[in-house]
């Protein structure tokens, strides 16, 4: 039997979160995924549980992907981190770059109908 992908995604939308596994399930088929939205959540889902790669929201109310990452790299050293950003073209405001060392930026647009 495959091993399944344990996910720890950080998101403060639930329909953006919804949208994330919607889009995991067309590429990966066995995974397991904790969805938290918050800074104190995050840090118990990662006492609990180590998992094997996590999918962080850019901002959050409060927190921010560096912060999330920083937190990660002392809990749980060498996990892949990657920071996600999803807008919508229609309403694309011009993107600052953020560098975070030992992280991968994922972005992704969708056209608004």
């Amino acid at each position: 039997m495959k091993r399944r992908l344990n996910i720890l995604l950080l998101e403060d939308d639930f329909l953006e979160a919804e949208l994330i596994k919607h889009l995991l399930t067309k590429e990966i088929t066995y995974f397991d995924w904790r969805h938290v939205a918050n800074k104190n959540d995050f840090i118990k889902a990662l006492d609990a549980a180590v998992p094997d790669i996590i999918l962080s929201d850019n901002s959050l109310p409060q927190f921010n992907a560096l912060e999330a990452l920083r937190i990660a790299r002392i809990k749980v050293k060498n996990i892949p981190f990657i920071k996600n950003r999803f807008y919508l073209i229609d309403h694309r405001q011009q993107c600052g770059h953020c560098i975070m060392p030992n992280a991968l930026f994922a972005q992704k647009a969708f056209l608004s109908h």
